[in-house]
């Protein structure tokens, strides 16, 4: 971040932010489905990039850090770390890569309908390597609409997902 303020001299809010996205988060957001933290001191160490990010943006100091996020139209990083994981959910249980879904999760199997979409999935007590990343948003998951869920495309997914509110999780 010291970089990139130093590297322009505009302080143009549209341009740093964009500077900001572009050369920054994806720093921050690199393979986070594979690993994600957990701990809220780690959670805490990458969120403070972006806090301190837009507190130097000019005139944005004095709001708090959800207000100085709507302005500047970008989402906490723990959310988009939520959303990544469940667009690998989306590409692999709809075989969009190649990785055995089997691998990853268990799908609820009943006898009788359930309430929501055919995709439910179950926590697993024991995964190979892949621990956190089968069970880290099963709930979150589970929860999406059928909707949502049974989007025909990952673009159409991926759109779905972002008019969702997910300051729940």
């Amino acid at each position: 971040l010291a970089i990139l303020f130093k590297g322009f001299t505009s302080r143009h809010r549209t341009l740093l932010t964009r500077a900001y996205i572009t050369y920054v988060r994806p720093i921050l957001e690199f393979c986070s489905q594979i690993w994600s933290p957990v701990l809220h001191k780690d959670i805490d160490a990458l969120e403070r990039v972006q806090r301190y990010f837009t507190r130097k943006i000019k005139g944005l100091a004095q709001l708090n850090y959800n207000e100085r996020l709507k302005i500047l139209n970008l989402e906490t990083l723990e959310i988009r770390r939520l959303k990544a994981d469940l667009k690998m959910y989306y590409k692999i249980l709809n075989n969009l890569i190649d990785v055995d879904s089997n691998d990853f999760f268990k799908l609820f199997e009943s006898s009788h309908d359930t309430r929501g979409h055919k995709f439910k999935l179950r926590k697993m007590f024991f995964c190979k390597d892949n621990q956190l990343f089968c069970n880290r948003v099963v709930d979150c998951w589970n929860w999406l609409s059928a909707e949502v869920i049974n989007s025909p495309s990952f673009l159409a997914f991926n759109t779905k997902l972002d008019l969702i509110d997910f300051n729940l999780f």
